[in-house]
């Protein structure tokens, strides 16, 4: 009786018979002389392997190796090892089917023995393993991939902080310089902005995949926080044109993620101000019920019907990405902050009629 661990990780005992040879119709399983010859075959392996019963017996199993494993003398090595005192070989190796083609494989070869404990041959098993390679490859490479992303935004963002200083520190000199350069040192700074914009997106839907943005509620003034936005905002605002109206009722205090916040608010205003066309902007923050509802109105060319359910999702854009710059990240982390907060947030668009979002957090700190 041969004991074999399945993918589920649940045991299965699989008898030495025709019957019991059959039971896995997707798992090659025969047994082989103490030479490695093929004695038995069942309709796994032929599924598996594309050779029938008849032409299968008789033939070593090393028919199913590659040429290279052949020539350095894998099988015998196999066999020998087997028949010792470990009892058995597995490995992941590639294994060659009837046509030529190569698979994946995982294999396992364990002894059959007599009552007295001789060696009588060995079962061999072969299931395709390609799947479940290709799999773990992939996720090596976003593994990779996202280590690269956050090392390398990291890393970037240092000399950019120091340019961004360097700007900001030449335009208070602007009494002493040229009209035209402080424009330019402005549209340098708008830039450079950007950068860190898009470098901060980057980190965060890493950091979001790998489930790590964490959400640090401390007592915060959200109205503040939005005025701090708009003061930060302010030579865009200036150079898209558009007029920012922004309305409040009182001053409004609850438990949220400070620095979350501001960048969901920062990049709800930095798409109103991308597609608002030089149009006012309406910006309304209101209690409610026990939440905060902030909206965001634009009277630019709204989102098409059949964009707005991807909206929120990754790299999605609402227009063609040749007219507007950007990875198309900034309403996806916006949702995944709400979400963090346990909050919601909706759009409200029609083509020609501009873009509203709306979202609601709740007011008080939520028990964790």
């Amino acid at each position: 009786m041969l004991t074999l661990l399945n993918e589920k990780e649940h045991d299965h005992d699989f008898n030495l018979t025709e019957e019991g040879l059959a039971l896995l119709e997707d798992t090659a399983i025969f047994s082989l002389s103490l030479e490695g010859v093929i004695t038995s075959w069942n309709s796994g392996a032929y599924n598996l392997l594309g050779l029938e019963k008849e032409s299968a017996l008789g033939k070593p199993f090393s028919t199913f190796f590659t040429m290279e494993d052949v020539l350095v003398g894998k099988p015998e090595l196999q066999l020998k090892v087997a028949g010792g005192p470990l009892g058995l070989f597995q490995e992941n190796s590639w294994r060659i089917r009837n046509d030529g083609t190569r698979f994946y494989a995982r294999t396992l070869l364990s002894p059959v023995k007599s009552e007295s404990g001789d060696i009588r041959g060995f079962i061999y098993v072969i299931r395709d393993i390609s799947i479940t390679r290709k799999l773990t490859e992939l996720e090596d490479a976003i593994r990779i991939r996202d280590e690269f992303l956050s090392l390398a935004s990291h890393e970037l963002r240092t000399p950019l902080t120091k340019i961004l200083l360097q700007l900001q520190l030449m335009k208070r000199l602007h009494s002493e310089i040229p009209q035209k350069i402080v424009k330019s040192l402005t549209d340098c700074e708008t830039s450079s902005r950007e950068l860190a914009s898009l470098m901060d997106n980057l980190v965060d839907v890493t950091r979001l995949r790998l489930g790590k943005l964490h959400i640090k509620r401390t007592k915060t003034n959200i109205v503040t926080l939005m005025k701090n936005v708009l003061e930060k905002l302010k030579d865009d605002i200036r150079i898209s044109g558009n007029y920012v109206h922004f309305r409040f009722d009182k001053e409004l205090v609850g438990y949220w993620d400070q620095n979350r916040v501001e960048q969901l608010f920062s990049n709800l205003l930095s798409n109103a101000l991308k597609f608002g066309d030089g149009k006012p902007i309406d910006i309304h923050l209101v209690e409610r019920d026990g939440e905060i509802n902030f909206k965001i109105q634009d009277q630019g060319e709204g989102i098409p019907y059949h964009l707005q359910p991807k909206i929120f999702e990754r790299f999605e854009r609402a227009v063609d990405p040749r007219k507007i710059s950007g990875l198309g990240l900034g309403l996806y982390i916006c949702r995944q902050i709400v979400v963090a907060h346990e909050g919601t947030i909706a759009l409200e668009s029609a083509p020609g009629a501009g873009a509203t979002f709306k979202v609601s957090l709740p007011l008080k700190k939520l028990s964790r």
